[in-house]
């Protein structure tokens, strides 16, 4: 009977060391996915950032083909037709890549926000305050 009372004290001091050494080991999982998700939103912040290069970079050249068309449309003299609808459609070009770029930057932005939350860290310009006013640095 002593023995079995041994086992029992025993097995009870495991148990209390067993939950001692996991329990910590709990918190810590839990805070590695909440860094999980941080470095998650990061990853979509950088791919939507390189989006936007690409946009931007693509309006630019739409802007540098419609400066090329009105040089061209000015330069006409005579019957101008083609000079103008390449004018025009050069126009709509850029109009619709900075349409894109509009939107590229909103995803950003909303990416952008989205990392803030899952970091806990205010990111961005002035409008992260207004953003995140409860946040403390």
């Amino acid at each position: 009977m002593h023995m079995h009372k041994n086992r029992i004290r025993v097995s009870g001091l495991f148990a209390v060391l067993l939950l001692a050494v996991f329990t910590p080991c709990s918190r810590s999982t839990a805070t590695a996915s909440d860094w999980d998700a941080c470095a998650s939103d990061l990853d979509d912040v950088r791919s939507a950032s390189d989006d936007a290069a690409d946009a931007a970079r693509e309006a630019q050249e739409a802007q540098d083909d419609l400066e090329s068309k009105r040089s061209d449309l000015s330069s006409c003299s005579g019957d101008c037709e083609s000079e103008r609808s390449e004018y025009d459609d050069a126009k709509s070009e850029l109009e619709d890549k900075v349409s894109n770029l509009k939107s590229d930057l909103s995803d950003l932005d909303s990416r952008i926000r989205s990392a803030s939350d899952s970091c806990h860290y205010e990111m961005g310009s002035s409008t992260a305050a207004v953003a995140h006013p409860a946040s403390s640095k």
